[in-house]
């Protein structure tokens, strides 16, 4: 999105001299207008979830911060989301070696974009992607929910706490 904006022009409104609104009637409506276009542009890829965040925020300054932070939190979000892709990603006769190869490359240079994963991201990371498909999908939902709320802080314990709890449900119902 970022590469996107500098593209058109308009990352200024993040990040640059528009990011503050201008003072003259003139200048405020045109600022208005492509502010507006910008904040309802990142409100259209985002998830439902992060949407009711933003209601708050006014600028696509303020609006771009907040996305960063929330889908950020440590990169985790981003980590894992890249990571997964760079996992499944395949080689296929109908894609170009080379266009795979640069891909992976990309999704690597993201899990590694804010300095190398620390012990405490990768197992996390690890315990979510082992939660993605199947059984604890519900589970893995739920954390994701969790690593998105700004007040709130998920670690690999809390994740190994709540699937051990789990775990002692499904003897206690077994027996």
């Amino acid at each position: 999105m970022q590469a996107a904006l500098q593209a058109n022009g308009t990352w200024i409104y993040i990040e640059g001299a528009a990011s503050t609104k201008p003072t003259t009637a003139t200048e405020l409506k045109d600022w208005h207008t492509t502010n507006d276009c910008i904040v309802g542009a990142l409100c259209g890829i985002i998830d439902d979830a992060l949407l009711q965040d933003l209601e708050k925020f006014n600028t696509a300054k303020e609006t771009w911060t907040h996305l960063k932070m929330k889908t950020h939190q440590g990169g985790i979000i981003a980590k894992l989301t890249a990571l997964q892709a760079a996992i499944q990603a395949l080689f296929t006769s109908t894609t170009s070696i080379i266009m795979t190869i640069a891909e992976i490359k990309d999704l690597i240079t993201t899990v590694y974009d804010e300095g190398a994963p620390t012990q405490e991201e990768w197992t996390t990371v690890i315990l979510l992607q082992a939660l993605a498909d199947g059984k604890f999908e519900w589970l893995h939902k739920q954390f994701i929910t969790t690593l998105t709320n700004q007040s709130s802080q998920l670690t690999s314990n809390d994740i190994i706490k709540c699937l051990e709890a789990e775990a002692q449900e499904a003897c206690a119902n077994d027996s």
